[in-house]
């Protein structure tokens, strides 16, 4: 009888989901675009999170798969890297959205986050814990956090505060995002291009992220610049024998600044890039060698890009010494960085490379529609990256103790926390006004839910860094 009893119970508790779930989606769960009035005119890069897509699926985790609910998000309190609780009553409200942004602010780049916040008290205790310092401004209802620092804090904090309390020219003044975001994808990117960068190739362009059974999809559209026509793309084959390789006609990072105008400006303009990587051999060195870190790395990547115009290069080249950033030995053909990164490098009128011993990129076989290509398989790539001594600058014995049992414990921990089995992004020119986005993260759990496998990852990358 009480197995009967236990069978009635599951399968009322399946009959009833449907109904929570249309219940929680149109009647609770649906967040407003009130938020958007918040962000400021003058961003260039927006992150949507939808959190109530993200409760969903934990809900529906949460009563049809339990046990493993519970390990990847619950395990154990015991002192193994993960083996930690999560805490979600942090102060806020996980059925609104979560905006993440990036802002030019005061000739800096400022990346900020807007929310709506439910408990101040348990929003400020949670941050003390976690973060320590922080600059954050509360409103009524949304509470604005700043994410990386800057160097006009004061001007800044009350910058922060009039976002809080909506006092800012908005973002759609300018974009509709609600032309652009799909309330139905758990994350949307919307990236504005800067109209004063030079040689770059896109204006616009907006990403979807979708949390599938065993994969992230990623969907989105670029808009290319008026003069487009003409560009080639990409030449030179895919290599599926390494861990990652990229390929691209298009200078995407100076396109749509993802990092930052002071880091990427002055990379020059190059028709073709070719790049692979499949590891590295990090070598433990002498402290007292000048170096930021103890430590040699020698990278097994091959990098190849080829130009029109050589004077560019050079000086590119040429600052980079000037500035100290590398070293070139012109004997040797060696090129080795203030950090202690050593190459093999050659450049000519028309191509640039540096590599580990010699490049072997092949020539495309035949025409494509592809301007920007990406692969990564994310176990080769870990079981590549290797730790020894340097035998021509060793550490002391002591440290070379103490350096491996560090490196090789946080490499093993990297490894416990690859649930990402591969990786693979295209972009492809659809007609001259059109550029098509797509791409897929593959987790290795095939059973499991790529929303949990991506919470229970980020929960453990933020203990493992907490340790560090």
């Amino acid at each position: 009888m009480r197995k009967v009893k236990k069978l009635l119970v599951i399968l009322f508790i399946v009959s009833l989901y449907p109904i929570i779930h249309f219940t929680a989606l149109h009647f609770y769960l649906n967040a407003d675009d009130e938020i958007y009035e918040h962000i400021p005119q003058e961003s260039d890069i927006v992150i949507e999170i939808n959190c109530r897509n993200f409760v969903q699926e934990i809900m529906y985790q949460k009563i049809f798969n339990e046990d493993y609910f519970q390990e990847k998000l619950f395990p154990p309190d015991e002192d193994e890297l993960g083996k930690r609780p999560i805490n979600l009553d942090i102060g806020i409200n996980v059925f609104s959205k979560i905006i993440i942004l990036r802002e030019q602010w005061a000739e800096e780049d400022v990346w900020l986050a807007i929310f709506e916040y439910t408990n101040k008290t348990a929003l400020q205790k949670f941050i003390e814990e976690e973060v320590g310092e922080a600059s954050i401004a509360y409103g009524d209802t949304y509470a604005v956090a700043q994410i990386n620092r800057s160097t006009t804090e004061s001007s800044l904090d009350e910058h922060l505060q009039k976002i809080a309390d909506g006092d800012v020219k908005p973002f759609s003044d300018r974009i509709d995002l609600k032309t652009y975001f799909d309330p139905n994808k758990e994350i949307n990117v919307y990236l504005l291009h800067d109209a004063g960068t030079s040689h770059a190739k896109l204006i616009d362009g907006h990403l979807h992220y979708d949390f599938l059974h065993d994969r992230i999809s990623v969907s989105g559209e670029f808009t290319p610049v008026s003069d487009f026509a003409g560009t080639p793309a990409i030449a030179y084959e895919m290599n599926d024998d390494v861990a990652m390789s990229i390929r691209s006609s298009i200078s995407l990072f100076n396109s749509l600044y993802w990092f930052g105008k002071d880091r990427i400006d002055d990379i020059p303009e190059f028709r073709q890039l070719a790049f692979d990587y499949d590891g590295v051999n990090i070598m433990l060195c002498d402290k007292n060698l000048d170096y930021p870190f103890p430590f040699k790395t020698f990278p097994d990547m091959d990098v190849h890009f080829d130009f029109d115009d050589p004077q560019p290069w050079n000086d590119f080249l040429q600052a980079m010494v000037d500035d100290g950033e590398v070293k070139l030995d012109t004997t040797t053909k060696m090129l080795s960085t203030k950090s202690g990164t050593f190459f093999k490098y050659n450049i000519s009128d028309s191509e640039f490379e540096f590599m580990r011993d010699q490049t072997s990129f092949k020539a495309a076989s035949e025409e494509t529609d592809v301007f920007f290509d990406f692969r990564l398989n994310v176990d080769p790539l870990l079981a590549n990256t290797k730790l020894a001594i340097d035998e021509n600058d060793p550490p002391s014995k002591a440290e070379q103790t103490i350096g491996l049992g560090f490196g090789n414990g946080f490499i093993a921990d990297l490894r416990k926390m690859a649930n990402v089995e591969s990786m693979w992004y295209t972009m492809r020119l659809n007609n001259e006004e059109r550029m098509l986005a797509e791409g897929e993260i593959l987790m290795k759990e095939k059973e499991g839910s790529a929303m949990i496998e991506s919470l229970s990852f980020g929960s453990l990358a933020s203990i493992l860094l907490q340790d560090l």
